[in-house]
């Protein structure tokens, strides 16, 4: 009896001074699957040894890689900060793509100024017998990246007093995105003029383009 009584006595403390273990933290299978097939389609990129772009939307850094590593990057801003326009985009992306990768389909210029003189280009261009149309530099105002399954980013620069490029077709294009405004996610992006003169410059159709899920 004297025991048992012992025994009740010092079971308070011994469950007051044993430590309670931390719970295991939960799998997530569906995040992990996700960044397994991320780290698939980054590799297959990468062994195909060309440039590809890569749209982290963790960061909103927009990456050019070559062979998995990075060539050129820029932090983007978001014209309305919503994270539910950066979660749109990148649902939308990746819906339907098992690859993880989509190849872009244009880049359209709707506006640029022009840095150097016609004239000084023509002069340059019968010198080193290369076309004025090569020798051109515009510093874009506004353009777009435009992939299938309608999506697009739609990307301002710093730049006032701009020239559109071609006047007509931008309105088409334009009218076109309105009449299928339901069929289109657009994310509106603010970059200077210098990055974004590379981003256009090396957004050629069919570059491969992959994204960094959030």
């Amino acid at each position: 009896m004297v025991v048992s009584a012992l025994l009740l006595l010092c079971t308070p403390v011994f469950a007051q001074n044993k430590k309670k273990s931390a719970p295991a933290p939960s799998f997530d299978s569906g995040r992990a699957e996700q960044e397994y097939q991320t780290l698939r389609t980054e590799l297959k990129l990468a062994k195909a040894e060309k440039v590809y772009l890569v749209i982290d939307m963790n960061k909103m850094e927009l990456i050019f890689k070559l062979k998995g590593a990075k060539i050129w990057s820029y932090n983007f801003k978001a014209s309305v900060i919503d994270s539910s326009l950066l979660t749109d985009f990148q649902e939308e992306f990746l819906e339907d793509n098992p690859t993880d990768f989509r190849p872009l389909k244009d880049a359209h210029l709707f506006a640029a100024k022009k840095q150097t003189p016609d004239s000084i280009l023509q002069i340059v261009s019968k010198v080193s017998n290369v076309s004025v149309d090569l020798l051109q530099r515009e510093f874009p105002e506004r353009f777009q990246l435009l992939w299938d399954n309608g999506l697009i980013i739609d990307v301002r620069t710093d730049l006032t007093g701009t020239q559109e490029t071609d006047a007509f077709r931008n309105k088409l294009i334009e009218v076109r995105q309105a009449l299928s405004s339901f069929g289109e996610t657009v994310l509106n992006i603010y970059i200077p003029h210098e990055p974004a003169l590379t981003l256009f410059r090396a957004a050629d159709p069919g570059l491969s383009t992959m994204i960094y899920p959030r």
